[in-house]
């Protein structure tokens, strides 16, 4: 008897066992087997827009993130390539962009472009809802990047309540911006364009004794290191290097240091 017993209580506990896991499928099929579009429960509109709201501010962290690679390695770039975007519009010496008193870049405005490539690039295929989006402009030492348009739809979602042929369609959207701080190259780059106004060396032969000897009067010469070296009559390579550092991105990778100015100048 007791045999007989505990069988069927065994057989009990089993037909419980699979009456449970029977439960559980059909709970997790009506839950999670509806198209996402139906409203299931009460809030789950709310809830996509939580979801929304946390995937956008990951997406916003991300263009941070990209934005400051870019940033630096726009200043290394803009740096050696003697504040030009391309090539000098007054020719090269020897692949370095010449500086005159008629030809001098319009490095902030050579930074923003070259910046929107960098960022473009950087960001990839990973952000084709901003990429080529951004407005920049540089506020003293920040670059500050804001949307073309007053919004950007970051998610839509149409949702339908079933049994019923209206749905109900949101969008959530974002105003997209970001903020680079520490920016010294323009800054640099001023002050470049205010020695060699300063040195006065137009018309000059001897052009690197010129740079050399107005050099060590310039008031900012403490910030900089600098190289001067003759190419011929009238022209001189220059090289000046920041006592400053800031973030650059050289070679795929991050570094904290000096920026190095490459140019040369042309006193005809």
């Amino acid at each position: 008897m007791k045999t007989i017993k505990s069988k069927k209580a065994m057989i009990l506990y089993y037909v419980v066992f699979i009456g449970i896991l029977v439960s559980f499928a059909a709970f997790f099929i009506s839950y999670f087997g509806k198209p996402t579009a139906y409203l299931q429960f009460e809030g789950a509109i709310q809830l996509s827009f939580i979801n929304a709201s946390q995937e956008a501010e990951k997406q916003m962290l991300y263009n941070d993130i990209a934005a400051k690679q870019a940033a630096a390695k726009t200043s290394y770039e803009l740096a050696l390539n003697g504040g030009y975007f391309g090539a000098s519009e007054c020719g090269q010496i020897k692949g370095l962009n010449i500086w005159s008193s008629k030809y001098v870049p319009d490095y902030k405005n050579n930074f923003l472009r070259l910046m929107l490539d960098n960022l473009d690039t950087i960001l990839g295929t990973k952000d084709e809802l901003l990429r080529g989006r951004y407005l920049l402009s540089v506020i003293d030492n920040s670059l500050v990047g804001t949307s073309k348009s007053s919004s950007t739809v970051f998610k839509t979602e149409v949702f339908k309540k079933e049994g019923s042929p209206d749905t109900i369609r949101y969008e959530y959207a974002v105003n997209p911006s970001f903020k680079v701080d520490g920016l010294t190259v323009i800054a640099e780059l001023n002050d470049i364009k205010e020695f060699l106004q300063f040195a006065n060396c137009n018309g000059r032969t001897d052009t690197t004794n010129c740079l050399s000897r107005a050099w060590d009067k310039w008031p900012k010469r403490e910030s900089y290191s600098p190289m001067f070296a003759e190419v011929q009559d009238y022209k001189s390579e220059i090289e000046i290097k920041s006592k400053k550092s800031t973030l650059i991105l050289k070679e795929g990778r991050l570094y904290y240091e000096p920026l190095t100015y490459k140019l040369a100048y042309s006193a005809e």
